[in-house]
């Protein structure tokens, strides 16, 4: 066992002192399972959740079932904020009157939306620094509050740590963590994950076309100029 996986289960260990009910933002990637797996030895109470671009994909449904299956936990699903986002934003939609005005929904405010929901009173998740530069911003500009009330297990560990983390608990790792545009489909809308949507699952696709219309547009533009990725 490395050492920074020996003071993750340190760290949560002194937490779990303090936390009885912990809420874990989960994926259903490799990151979010380990955080799960570590969570649910050390928590008396873990509550899981999610965020859908839009609801009813059968591409989440399939990567939380694992949550259920192994540990028994239901994930719990919100709205992601992006959602709103894109609306205000009008990208790949119509102007809806009046989401014009309305503000960006921010992260962290968000989250602690879902804590007070949850009655949860820390929040873990996988980000890690080795995810890359916006990353290590994103740890850079937290405030005191985000700090205090959120905490990742995982933020110093390397992609080798997470993959023996899997192996020696037996957690399966997802088959979609294999495609890098697979990363975050079904809660963006950046082209790779729409395209990656379109040909893996065009039934989830055409549930997001529904809601955002013109994402047709990147489909049109790769067979238009036969490009292999958009």
């Amino acid at each position: 066992m490395s050492r920074n996986v020996e003071n993750s289960i340190a760290e949560l260990k002194e937490l779990a002192k303090t936390h009885r009910r912990v809420l874990v933002g989960f994926s259903g990637g490799k990151d979010s399972l380990c955080v799960l797996d570590l969570a649910a030895r050390f928590f008396n109470e873990v509550v899981p959740f999610c965020m859908h671009l839009v609801p009813g994909l059968q591409y989440d449904a399939d990567r939380l079932r694992i949550a259920e299956e192994r540990y028994g936990l239901k994930v719990l699903t919100f709205p992601h904020f992006i959602f709103w986002n894109y609306l205000r934003e009008e990208q790949y939609v119509d102007p809806i009157p009046g989401f014009e005005h309305l503000e960006e929904i921010r992260p962290w405010p968000y989250y602690r939306w879902v804590m007070h929901e949850t009655k949860c009173t820390l929040m873990l998740d996988g980000m890690k620094k080795s995810d890359g530069t916006f990353r290590r911003r994103k740890f850079a500009s937290e405030g005191e509050e985000e700090r205090r009330m959120r905490h990742r297990p995982l933020k110093n560990w390397l992609k080798w740590e997470v993959l023996n983390y899997c192996k020696a608990q037996d957690l399966p790792i997802p088959k979609q963590d294999n495609s890098t545009a697979a990363g975050n489909s079904g809660v963006s809308l950046q082209v790779q994950e729409v395209l990656w949507m379109h040909d893996n699952a065009p039934m989830d696709y055409e549930r997001i076309r529904r809601a955002f219309p013109f994402i047709e547009a990147i489909v049109a533009r790769r067979e238009f100029f036969g490009l292999s990725d958009g």
